[in-house]
């Protein structure tokens, strides 16, 4: 494993359900089924590093199909979707950060690439027509279950971490339509104007009295004018 570089993290993650993977493949293909020794050979050393790289590149396929179809059910579960600064990364929480991915988000991805291969081992197993014992089918099926549970907490426990390390904001669900914008105000009209006109005018209703009515800026100005010249022409007339 040091000499292609794989940490332990790696091998659980990609590896291990990738073997599983060929597995299910070498039911319908007999060069696999030869390359990792199901033909009754004996695979050789030289064929083990190919084997390796082949459970590789089946787990990297089987990550991308739970990418795309568990992940986001698991998501809607309840488990928050956060949105990472990596801004915020520096020297001394970047292995921090690591830490954090090898402990939680890699077994997330063990568990639940894990559970797709056995998916696809059993679909692979009722395709070939082989003869599978019931209870084996079951127990299988309940290991799955077991396994997308436990995928669950780790996702979970994986975008809780990083938030708790580099102050992560939620991401809100809109099912793919964009943030509903705020109602501009009235044209005309100041915004904290017409809140305190309708506070007003709930209050004067509530107490049973009708609101006064304000008379235009206008009218107020020339009312006093209007009441002098009409004592003006009063004047002139008694005179």
């Amino acid at each position: 494993m040091d000499k292609l570089n794989l940490s332990f993290s790696l091998l659980v993650a990609y590896v291990v359900p990738g073997m599983v993977g060929l597995f299910a493949v070498s039911l319908h293909s007999p060069a696999i089924a030869g390359l990792i020794g199901l033909d009754g050979a004996q695979p050789s050393a030289v064929s083990i590093v190919p084997v390796l790289l082949l459970a590789l590149a089946c787990g990297m396929c089987i990550n991308v199909l739970s990418w795309s179809a568990l992940q986001p059910l698991i998501e809607r579960s309840g488990v928050t979707k956060r949105k990472i600064r990596y801004s915020s990364l520096t020297k001394d929480t970047l292995d921090v950060y690591r830490e954090f991915v090898d402990a939680n988000f890699r077994y997330y991805q063990a568990y639940v690439n894990l559970a797709v291969s056995l998916t696809l081992l059993l679909l692979a197993v009722a395709s070939s027509g082989r003869d599978v014992p019931t209870i084996t089918r079951v127990a299988t099926t309940v290991c799955i279950g077991a396994l997308l549970v436990g995928a669950r907490d780790s996702l979970r426990r994986s975008y809780t971490s990083r938030a708790e390390l580099l102050g992560e904001e939620s991401v809100p669900m809109t099912n793919g339509h964009p943030m509903p914008k705020p109602a501009p105000p009235k044209r005309g009209a100041h915004p904290e104007a017409i809140p305190a006109e309708e506070a007003l005018l709930s209050q004067s209703t509530h107490a049973g009295q009708r609101p006064k009515q304000q008379p235009a800026p206008g009218l107020a100005s020339e009312a006093p004018e209007r009441r002098a010249d009409l004592a003006n022409d009063d004047d002139g007339v008694g005179a």
